[in-house]
């Protein structure tokens, strides 16, 4: 006999004896619920087992989101002390606006004729924080900080180009920040003329810091 016959009679065997006996076949049956049942208990342990994971995952991301927020308002409050610290040496600063209003006037005033400009015209605005202004004037001014305001001066100046572009640069190198908003330059009539903008940051004491 061959080994393929006698693969074939030993099936046969166990054919009969799983047809002749009820016990082998409970018994087979119940192994076979057994491992059933024993796999899905293994695979509720790793579903657990993720499940936690995923909690200490979301714990953790959790933390780190507030932790997050807190080094942001952290980083928040480092800006707005260096912007205060900004603001106090950029700013013109006396005792009251008005006095800045005329010191600003006199520094226009006196750098021009001393670069050998002719002013024939200066006037500034005062824009506080929290007043009522012209609508059209505010869309183009940034939002005044609470103590202080904002001086806007306007200029009409004789046209020579190089005492003018030495003019702007002082402007720019001051100590006490003006910013150069607008030039134009007005070429009809008699005597051309250049129209500037500026704006400058003043402290505001009445209103306190």
């Amino acid at each position: 006999m061959n080994a393929s016959q006698q693969l074939s009679a030993q099936w046969q065997e166990l054919r009969s004896q799983w047809a002749a006996s009820a016990r082998l076949r409970w018994g087979v049956w119940a192994v076979l619920l057994i491992l059933v049942l024993y796999g899905m208990q293994l695979a509720l342990d790793h579903v657990d087992l993720q499940r936690e994971r995923i909690k200490t995952l979301d714990a953790e991301l959790t933390r780190m989101r507030s932790l997050s927020g807190e080094r942001a308002w952290a980083d928040r409050a480092k800006e707005a002390e260096q912007l205060k610290i900004a603001m106090t040496t950029m700013a013109w600063n006396d005792n009251d606006l008005g006095l800045t209003e005329a010191a600003l006037q006199d520094w226009l005033r006196n750098m021009a004729s001393r670069l050998g400009l002719k002013t024939r015209d200066l006037t500034i605005v005062r824009v506080e924080a929290g007043k009522g202004q012209d609508p059209v004037a505010a869309s183009a001014l940034p939002a005044v900080p609470s103590g202080y305001a904002v001086l806007r001066a306007r200029m009409s100046i004789e046209l020579q180009r190089a005492p003018l572009m030495a003019f702007l640069g002082e402007c720019t190198r001051s100590e006490r920040a003006v910013v150069v908003e607008r030039l134009a330059l007005r070429m009809q009539g008699p005597v051309p003329m250049a129209e500037v903008d500026l704006r400058v940051l003043a402290r505001n004491a009445k209103a306190g810091t």
